[in-house]
Order: C-alpha cells, then structure tokens, then sequence
C-alpha cells in the first residue's frame, strides 16, 4: 500500500497504474480460484489471497480506488466471460458466487461506478454472443435492484440516460415491475435520487411517466425531498402552455395531495396550486385524463379535516368543489393574515 500511495503522490501516471493493477488483481483472482487450476495450481501462484486483496482495495483508505471502480468492475465480468467462453462447461456455481459477492461489495461502495462498469461491458459486446453470458450472469446476480439490466445498461444507468427516450422506457420497465419487486428496490436511495430527477425531467413525457409510477412515495425515501419537488414540478409546469406540461402539473399535484395528508407544512403549500386548478380557464379542453386526476385530487383532498365542513355537504361534487373553494379561500385569508 505504501509503494501504491507513492505511486500516486501525482508523480506518475496514477490512471495507467491503477488500470494496469486492478485489471492484474481481477485476471489473478479469476485464474488463481481452485475452480479454475484443476488442481494443477502453482504454489507460487495459487498462495495468495487475491480475492481478499480485491475485497480490500475496494474499501481502501489509503488508496483512493473509487475513481477506478467501474474499470475494475469491467475487468471482472471481462475475465468471467473469457472464462465461460474458454470453458467445455459452465463456470463452477462457486467461483460465479464469489464474483457476484464481490462486484455486491462494490456495489454496497461504489454503486455509480458498478453500474457504469456493468453498462460499458454489455456496450461493447452489443449483439453478440459474449453479451449472454454476461447478461445472465448480472441478471442472476442484481434482478430487481438498482442494477437491473433495462436496455443495453443497468437501471440505475439508464434512468440518467441522455437520451429521453431511453429515460422514459426505463420508468416504465420500473412501473412495470411487480409489488414484491417494487418492494425490493424500495428505499434505495440512489434510485430514489435519481427518480426525483426524472420528476423534474426537462421531457414532460419523462416527468410524467416518473410521477405516474406505482408507489411513488416508496421508491424515493426522502419524503420532505419528494413533497419539495412535486410542489416545483406544479408551481414550474402549472402555467405552461406548452403541450404535455398541464398534465405533468396535474399530476403532480394528484401525488402531493395524499402525501400532505399527514403534512400540515405541505398542505398549505398545495393548497394555492390547488385553488388556481379549479379556475384554470382551459380545464374543460383538458384530456378526460386531466379531468379525472382533477377529481381524485379533489377526492384525497377531501379527507383531509380541513375540509370538515365541506364533507358534511354530501357528495354531490359540484356542490363539493363551491364548497372546497370557500373553505380554500378562507384558510388562504386567514393563512395571509
């Protein structure tokens, strides 16, 4: 450690060092495995622990390996494809645990750069038959969490892709996932970070399609983090012209509301954009889809005990929303004064 710390006082080319020395460690650990020497292992060779020295860089103090994760992450899945390919069968199940244990300690420190290692891999064998093996063998790995494969990269890769298109079809692969895979990736925080971006997507049809995913407040763990954002979202897109924007806005605006319920700080912020909805002058030419969110949000509004009096009006909606609007324009005085 202290040859590598000199190495990278800046005097050398720390990059080329580090590239040359994880791609070493990964190409040792893979070939010095009992699986791989079928027992005709050199002592010299087959002693040292690299696996544990490959553990070790990983969370190092006095290297800062960080940088150079993602390469180290291609080295690995690089030599387990050789490996497969080279192989008259399968790789051992023991030697692919203890690749897929230690790109999992990679991931625990360094998740961006395991994904991005994980998405450069399947790039360059793209359509080919090096790509199966490597795709199955993350598949097997990370199904249902932030490196699940979506497209040609992992999740975590793909919902900050550049492309708007791609951001979109990655949402709606995640919307698609069933509750007990919702269950599992819930309360990631880098998916949840990275899930509030997409709320606030320059692509209103990107900014939709994260708003209308299914638990919503359960894939982003920040809930004050998720309230500030969906306010911006209505109070940026409310007023847009531009198409797609209003239904964003009402979106958004239909997430927040439940969310407030137990937010008296969040009500009271919903309630200006709530107000201004119900005297929109273009919401009769709204979609059937606008106008329905209007309702639920009107409806989730309504269980809230600031609407006490307007509940005990019945439920003929139109006569609720003269309601809703009067109670509205009291606690908006009363909230001014």
């Amino acid at each position: 450690a202290s040859l590598t710390s000199l190495l990278l006082q800046g005097k050398y080319e720390a990059g080329a060092f580090m590239a040359s020395l994880l791609t070493r460690i990964a190409h040792l650990a893979m070939h010095s495995s009992p699986e791989t020497q079928n027992g005709n292992a050199d002592d010299d060779h087959a002693s040292p622990d690299y696996w544990k020295l490959a553990r070790d860089l990983v969370t190092s103090r006095d290297i800062q390996t960080g940088p150079y994760m993602s390469l180290f992450t291609r080295a690995l899945l690089n030599e387990y494809q050789q490996l497969q390919q080279g192989a008259s069968t399968s790789v051992a199940p023991s030697l692919e645990a203890r690749v897929s244990a230690l790109l999992k300690h990679i991931d625990q420190h360094h998740p961006h750069e395991l994904s991005q290692g994980i998405a450069a891999v399947l790039k360059e064998n793209a359509n080919t038959d090096k790509n199966a093996a490597v795709l199955q063998f993350v598949q097997r790995s990370f199904t249902g969490t932030r490196h699940d494969i979506s497209g040609d990269a992992t999740l975590l890769v793909s919902l900050q892709h550049t492309d708007p298109t791609m951001r979109r079809m990655t949402l709606h692969q995640l919307s698609s996932y069933s509750k007990a895979q919702r269950a599992k990736i819930a309360g990631d925080r880098f998916i949840g970070g990275v899930i509030l971006s997409r709320i606030e997507d320059e692509d209103p049809e990107v900014a939709h399609a994260a708003l209308s995913l299914k638990d919503l407040s359960a894939l982003v763990p920040d809930q004050h983090a998720l309230g500030a954002a969906l306010l911006r979202v209505v109070a940026r897109n409310g007023t847009h012209n531009t198409s797609g924007f209003g239904d964003v806005a009402l979106t958004a605006l239909q997430q927040a509301v439940p969310l407030a319920m137990s937010r008296p700080d969040l009500f009271q912020a919903c309630l200006p954009p709530l107000l201004s909805l119900l005297f929109v002058t273009d919401v009769d030419r709204q979609s059937p889809t606008s106008l329905d969110a209007l309702t639920r949000i009107l409806k989730d509004a309504h269980t809230h005990p600031l609407f006490a009096n307007a509940r005990k009006s019945g439920p003929n909606l139109p006569h609720f929303i003269g309601q809703v609007v009067t109670t509205l324009a009291t606690n908006l005085t009363a909230h001014q004064e």
